[in-house]
């Protein structure tokens, strides 16, 4: 399998390995995640399955975010969690494990698996410390006012991944001014706690600095990713692109900087979803969840449809009309697998489809060619067993926007199948109000039916 690789700048075949180590940055979780989050914790989820598809071992791990992760990327301001505990009159924690339980929930909504390794950066203050200790042993590190700081300067390779403009940053644009800082550039390990504030989640500084204090949230992915790998190079890091510049070239100096050894193979990064070609925030008024989405009448699993369609190095325009087309198609696929199998229960999916999707994703990660090869496939195959057989098999390895309630694998009722026949005929004498009497009748017995070139087709809301 081949995967653009971020630090080289080139297509790379992913490392030979029994089992393929991959690490994706998990949220931030004070609050509800954006589908501009969503976009990129849906790719993680589709390379996974295809890397698992082609046959390939995976040992996969994710991170929650839950202390250090600043309301600035420049170290400075409030805990993004502190702050929210703060407004809502909670605890830090609690504002952490309420967020993480609505992350999973809205996971499977999506239909993404659970990774094979789950971690919390709460669990694993001691091993950032002991990475703080390896720093400072070597020289990376120095101490001002407010905390420990990495030095960018040491590190020779800093910028790399990024093709970052060491020289172009200045201090007051890309970050806030800090006088103590030795370098624009460099980044707080750890954050000493100011001497007047009790905060909700601390701990005793490293390298017995008096006090106490908290870790800095670049250090924590890098202790989490070497967890995962046990210490040894992480084959492929995946994460959003607005995280390659600062958190992700931090990681990897940090990283490499306290063990001397290459941190990662191959990093992969999924661009931005627009809203209406301008950028998500919400400043904006435009940083929807799964929630407005389902509130506007939209399945999560619409939007993983729509997810499919846009290659993840290009931006993603996301509209309301471009989330209803995803529905439709998704619909028009949902009435196919309706009632289930029809004869032959044993059907095999269609093998040659599914190769050829198997390549398609294998380039690359190609999950638009994939799923025009799987319509171009839906649409001159006549067996509606191997449909059924081909679908289901490939929903369930790969493409996922299918939930359980869309694979019922029953027949319709016969006298749903009455009334659909009896509706039909109704439509060719253009009596339309008894069709419309019909078509009521179904749904309130709990069935759609679509009208299609081939044909009525229903299927179980």
């Amino acid at each position: 399998m081949k995967i653009y690789n971020t630090a080289s700048k080139k297509i790379e075949e992913l490392p030979k390995a029994d089992t393929l180590s991959v690490y994706s940055c998990g949220p931030t979780v004070y609050d509800k995640s954006t589908i501009g989050n969503w976009r990129s914790f849906l790719t993680y989820d589709f390379l996974v399955k295809a890397l698992r598809l082609n046959g390939q071992k995976v040992l996969w791990g994710m991170n929650y975010t839950d202390v250090g992760h600043l309301t600035s990327d420049a170290d400075t301001g409030e805990d993004k969690i502190a702050k929210r505990a703060k407004k809502e009159r909670k605890t830090a924690g609690e504002v952490a494990l309420e967020n993480i339980a609505l992350f999973e929930k809205d996971m499977q909504k999506l239909n993404i698996a659970i990774p094979d390794r789950v971690f919390k950066a709460t669990e694993f203050v001691p091993q950032m410390k002991k990475m703080i200790e390896q720093l400072n042993k070597k020289g990376f590190t120095y101490q001002t006012d407010d905390g420990i700081y990495f030095d960018t300067a040491k590190f020779t390779h800093y910028g790399e991944l990024s093709s970052l403009d060491l020289q172009g940053i200045k201090e007051g644009a890309r970050v806030e001014k800090n006088e103590q800082k030795r370098n624009a550039s460099d980044f707080a390990l750890w954050k000493f706690s100011p001497a007047d504030e009790k905060r909700d989640m601390e701990w005793s500084n490293p390298l017995q600095i008096p006090g106490k204090g908290f870790p800095g949230w670049h250090i924590e992915c890098s202790v989490m990713a070497l967890k995962l790998t046990g210490g040894a190079t992480v084959n492929l890091h995946l994460g959003g692109i607005d995280l390659m510049s600062t958190h992700h070239q931090n990681e990897l100096a940090q990283s490499e900087g306290a063990t001397g050894k290459k941190f990662v193979d191959i990093w992969m990064h999924i661009e931005h979803l627009l809203i209406d070609g301008k950028k998500m925030g919400k400043s904006e008024g435009n940083a929807y969840t799964l929630e407005d989405l389902e509130q506007r009448g939209f399945s999560p699993l619409d939007f993983r449809y729509l997810v499919c369609q846009t290659h993840y190095s290009q931006k993603q325009n996301f509209s309301w009309e471009a989330l209803e087309g995803a529905k439709k198609a998704r619909n028009k696929i949902k009435v196919l697998m309706s009632g289930g199998w029809t004869s032959e229960q044993n059907t095999e999916p269609n093998e040659a489809v599914v190769g050829v999707i198997k390549k398609a994703v294998a380039q690359n990660l190609d999950m638009p060619k994939a799923l025009a090869l799987l319509q171009e496939f839906l649409n001159h195959e006549k067996s509606r067993d191997i449909k059924y057989a081909t679908v289901e098999y490939l929903n369930k390895d790969l493409f996922g926007f299918l939930g359980d309630d869309d694979l019922v694998n029953e027949e319709i009722p016969a006298q749903i199948l009455s009334y659909v026949n009896e509706r039909e005929e109704a439509r060719q004498k253009k009596d339309f109000v008894k069709a419309d009497e019909l078509r009521q009748k179904v749904a309130n017995m709990g069935y759609i039916i679509e009208d299609t070139k081939k044909g009525p087709q229903v299927t179980a809301k």
